[in-house]
């Protein structure tokens, strides 16, 4: 098991296991965010949060869902609109050790 929380604390992430894998997305989006996706199975992860912790934000043809923290501006995860069972966290906000020991892949992204 692994957890997470933005900088504020207002939103915990708890993770069903530690990341093998960080993906370092290429897209234009993701690069102007500046974060590293975990990916997971939905089922997988827990977000412990108040229902209006985060600010959405619907990108593209509305496959994904991005949210970020109303309080302190973290990018904390996206969420699948389209029923895929995949959900992406931000692995910045892993603790530095998880992040060491996981294997960043180059992900070229979808644009």
């Amino acid at each position: 098991m692994a957890e997470t929380v933005c900088d504020c604390g207002a939103i915990r992430i708890v993770l069903a296991q530690a990341p093998q894998q960080i993906f370092d997305c290429q897209c234009s989006f993701c690069q102007k965010k500046g974060v590293l996706w975990a990916y997971f199975a939905v089922d997988q992860v827990q977000i412990v949060a108040a229902e209006t912790a985060t600010t959405p934000y619907l990108r593209g043809p509305g496959l994904s869902e991005f949210h970020t923290c109303r309080t302190c501006g973290c990018t904390t995860h996206w969420r699948p609109t389209d029923g895929r069972n995949e959900m992406g966290v931000n692995a910045r906000l892993l603790e530095p050790q998880v992040r060491r020991a996981a294997q960043v892949v180059i992900d070229p992204g979808p644009d």
